[in-house]
């Protein structure tokens, strides 16, 4: 038993140290486009799916694991489109299912900027919800983060990543102090963005008001 504890210590430990060298590294060029920042998390998400090790000490339920795994199969060696979406302050009641006497003005300068940013969360465990808790189950286990410092983010945003034979990519970026940005990434399990994004986003534009625009590397 001892044994069997220390090894699951050590893998945990190893794990860890995996991911804050991967999936949290900082660059601090500025150099880089909010799109190749964008694609590096990606590519680690879609690294995790594929990988069996990962899966496991994550202990991801089989019934997980294999959707995660199902989607780590596709092709992200290649985008299809990508798009740039911005959630509007109005959207917070609806993606976080506050109570409709929720007054946004009342909170703290500090407190308000964490809402926004979980606007985004919101928005992406929404889209996954639609396909069941097992989607959202297999999303949370394979999410990427990475810190780095950019000019070019104005305002929270999130790029959707789309391939030709993938599940798409969701990354937000969310911006901090002097020019600070954490990239948050994880798949989109559901299958109607997988068939017609752009059909989807259409029904999100008009029921939230969410502005859409494809970005080109």
């Amino acid at each position: 038993m001892m044994r069997r504890s220390t090894r699951a210590a050590r893998a945990l430990t190893a794990l860890a140290l995996i991911l804050s060298l991967t999936a949290c590294g900082g660059d601090r060029t500025g150099g880089k486009s909010l799109y190749r920042h964008g694609l590096e998390v990606a590519d680690v998400i879609a690294e995790m799916a594929r990988s069996e090790d990962y899966l496991a000490m994550y202990g991801a339920i089989p019934e997980v694991a294999a959707l995660a795994a199902d989607a780590g199969q596709g092709d992200f060696t290649k985008t299809k489109a990508v798009y740039r979406i911005t959630i509007p302050a109005s959207a917070v009641l609806t993606l976080l299912g506050e109570e409709e006497g929720l007054d946004l003005k009342q909170l703290s300068p500090a407190l308000g900027q964490i809402v926004q940013a979980k606007l985004q969360s919101a928005f992406i465990t929404q889209i996954n919800a639609q396909a069941g808790q097992a989607a959202i189950a297999a999303a949370s286990v394979c999410t990427a983060q990475k810190l780095f410092v950019s000019k070019e983010l104005t305002e929270n945003t999130i790029y959707l990543y789309t391939y030709e034979n993938a599940v798409p990519v969701a990354v937000a970026f969310t911006g901090g102090a002097d020019g600070a940005v954490s990239a948050s990434g994880m798949l989109v399990l559901n299958e109607n963005f997988t068939q017609d994004a752009v059909q989807v986003l259409a029904q999100y534009e008009e029921t939230l008001g969410i502005q859409v625009e494809e970005v080109k590397g």
